[in-house]
């Protein structure tokens, strides 16, 4: 539900105070992108991903396949389509286009995963 949602936020938030506490990861990023796509809510599986990306994440393949599923679930084809295509290559195009305009590295955006079986089911 939202309110979830809002409660796993506010618990990123404080884990982001607090200076013992371990470092958000890809995991952290793809139950965020999961649980919007299941409230099929693509504004912000956008918004959690280029917070992903500015905070330098890089993508592992479960953060890839859960874009993927997220931006199905919103009927979004495009993008993830385009997410799909920046696994398969060497080039990081097709990432920066959906998520271009944030000042992360360039290597953050470069995927180094390969699809897996859950990424083509």
């Amino acid at each position: 539900t939202t309110g979830e949602m809002e409660l796993a936020h506010k618990v990123i938030g404080l884990q982001k105070r607090i200076s013992t506490a371990p470092p958000l990861t890809a995991v952290t990023y793809s139950i965020l992108i999961k649980g919007y796509g299941r409230l099929k809510n693509g504004v912000m599986i956008d918004e959690i991903i280029r917070r992903a990306v500015s905070n330098e994440i890089v993508p592992d393949i479960i953060m890839f396949n859960s874009i993927i599923d997220a931006y199905i679930r919103c009927d979004m084809m495009e993008q993830a389509k385009f997410v799909f295509q920046s696994m398969t290559s060497s080039s990081s195009s097709s990432f920066e286009q959906l998520y271009g305009e944030t000042n992360a590295p360039r290597s953050t955006l470069r995927s180094t995963c390969q699809p897996d079986a859950q990424t083509y089911n």
